[in-house]
């Protein structure tokens, strides 16, 4: 879940939780830090929902705002 974490969502300070929601994931919520259209830099709240179980992250939560950020 850590590699994910850091590796596929790019998150720093990031908090990892194992929870049961009809099957067993792990929510990730952290924060990434980008450039906030290419100009200013700024972090941005991200959440992740991903099975425990095959490892995959099935969801991902971020602000509407977050595509102007790279």
């Amino acid at each position: 879940a850590s590699d994910v974490a850091v590796n596929t969502l790019g998150l720093i300070g990031y908090n990892i939780e194992l929870k049961y929601v009809g099957k067993p994931v792990y929510e990730i919520e952290g924060t990434r830090h980008g450039s906030l259209l290419g100009l200013f830099g700024i972090d941005v709240a991200t959440k992740a929902i991903m099975s425990a179980e095959t490892g995959a992250v099935e969801h991902i939560e971020k602000p509407w705002w977050s595509f102007l950020v790279w």
